[in-house]
């Protein structure tokens, strides 16, 4: 992703950029393709942003993977196991509320913010969930 990010914003849009001579394409069709060129581009950075500034959450220990998954046949579960999830998953909701209070607090500073900076703020929010999730 990062090659084609590279590619695209540094190789073929200043070429389209600077490009002048479109042959048979009318002025309509040359604007849809570089409105629609440069969205790409956009999206693309953004993506590759978004993909970057993702939180790593820590698995669990798979010494526990056999225990957990039969727990319920268990009649006295492993404590010690118990408090090892409870501690990863404390951990856990600490990074992401962390994360999603970094994106609340930007959008606090600005004070002048419209729909356009309200939908990005929200656009944001999603890839950070969806970056979290995955």
């Amino acid at each position: 992703m990062t090659s084609l990010n590279t590619i695209i914003n540094q190789v073929y849009k200043p070429f389209i950029d600077k490009h002048e001579e479109w042959g048979a394409c009318d002025e309509e069709h040359k604007k849809e393709f570089t409105s629609v060129f440069d969205k790409f581009a956009n999206e693309l950075k953004e993506a590759l942003k978004s993909l970057q500034n993702n939180i790593v959450l820590e698995p669990y220990d798979r010494k526990w993977e056999q225990e957990a998954k039969n727990i319920h046949n268990n009649k006295q579960p492993n404590t010690e196991m118990i408090n090892e999830f409870e501690k990863i998953f404390h951990e856990w909701s600490e990074q992401i509320s962390e994360a999603l209070e970094g994106a609340d607090a930007e959008r606090k500073e600005e004070k002048d913010a419209g729909p356009k900076q309200e939908l990005e703020y929200w656009i944001q929010r999603m890839r950070k969930l969806t970056g979290i999730s995955e």
